[in-house]
């Protein structure tokens, strides 16, 4: 996305982080994010306030949480009850 100038690449995986984590792909998610946020690849360049790397996967994560999407996720994973 930075070679084709698109500077708002944290919205983008902020959507991916909620798709991904509503299929049961948590981990992915996470494994991801904490790549990207080491290698200096989470900037807010249009939002100078918001937090970037680690704070804002910190952030990423909480929100998710907070508003179910990790929750569906894992109760998908569950096994049915009779």
């Amino acid at each position: 996305m930075s070679k084709q100038g698109y500077q708002d690449s944290v919205g983008v995986i902020a959507a991916w982080a909620a798709d991904e984590d509503l299929l049961g792909h948590s981990k992915l998610v996470s494994r991801y994010l904490t790549q990207q946020a080491k290698a200096g690849h989470l900037k807010t360049p249009l939002s100078p306030q918001e937090p970037d790397g680690a704070k804002f996967v910190a952030k990423l994560q909480k929100f998710l949480l907070n508003h179910d999407y990790l929750r569906r996720a894992y109760a998908h994973a569950e096994p049915a009850r009779r």
